[in-house]
């Protein structure tokens, strides 16, 4: 990372605070999302609570649309959707040839009707406009930190359980390689311009590591703690533990960049960025 993503990646290192490793995962993947340039109009395809959108874009965008109501109310407080829509993602509530960009980040991996988000993505997207998403990779289950320990002991099986579960908790249900992706592109539709890897073993054992405090589900999640300890000191004022986490995680997680430089060299990483484009010439 030059200083310019490392400046990128330290923003949300502060917005996560309170989960870091969360914030590492995040701030590496906006940072290799700095080149890409967007058109506008813009949809964010399951925009969430909308804080990645709003860390990671200059202005507000024409729509974000999310399957979830409680995510949204979340995402208009943070305001940089000029629209947010509750809908699924295979009926965007729009006419044809409407954007410019569709964005998705971390979102397409969890759409069980995978050809159907593409279709309806490809439709309202302007000719020669561009879908740029953000998913886990065919090596996230092989990168993180507790399969790999079991297939170095030899322990395939538990590897592959292990695998299953975090991507079930997860809810993956794709995590392909750029050549899979380009083949699924193309039978929609679209053209694949461009691929990059990210978050490499070193970064994807870390925050698996960091994962395996979060022992039950739901509202017992130890994170979700740590969500809620995070609100109370905010409406507090009490900004010391920002500070204190910025600066103990900012010094550990600059090795960490140094090795996913090596990573996005190689081609290899536990998730990757795709931008892919509808044929014909944008207006």
């Amino acid at each position: 990372m030059d200083s310019r993503e490392r400046e990128i990646a330290d923003k949300f290192l502060d917005l996560y605070w309170y989960l870091p490793f969360h914030g590492l995962w995040r701030g590496i993947e906006a940072a290799q999302l700095a080149d890409i340039a967007f058109e506008e109009p813009i949809l964010d395809l399951g925009c969430g609570h909308g804080k990645f959108a709003a860390r990671y874009f200059d202005t507000k965008l024409k729509m974000g649309l999310d399957l979830s109501c409680k995510a949204l109310k979340r995402a208009r407080k943070v305001q940089i959707y000029k629209h947010l829509v509750l809908a699924d993602a295979v009926h965007i509530p729009v006419c044809d040839n409407y954007f410019a960009a569709v964005f998705s980040n971390s979102a397409i991996e969890h759409m069980p009707d995978l050809r159907g988000v593409l279709k309806e993505v490809l439709r309202v997207l302007q000719p020669g406009g561009t879908f740029v998403f953000t998913a886990p990779s065919h090596l996230f289950g092989e990168y993180l930190f507790l399969t790999d320990m079991f297939e170095r002991l030899g322990l395939e099986r538990l590897a592959e359980l292990y695998t299953k579960a975090r991507n079930k908790q997860k809810m993956h249900f794709h995590c392909y390689d750029h050549k899979t992706w380009n083949k699924i592109l193309e039978d929609t539709g679209f053209e694949m311009m461009h691929y990059k890897y990210y978050l490499c073993r070193a970064v994807m054992h870390a925050w698996d590591i960091s994962q395996l405090a979060d022992l039950g589900y739901g509202r017992v999640k130890l994170s979700n703690l740590a969500k809620r300890i995070a609100a109370f000191l905010e409406r507090a004022k009490i900004n010391f533990p920002r500070q204190l986490s910025a600066k103990l995680f900012g010094r550990l997680f600059r090795r960490l960049y140094t090795a996913e430089e090596v990573c996005s060299t190689n081609s290899a990483g536990g998730a990757l960025i795709v931008v892919a484009r509808k044929p014909g010439i944008l207006e």
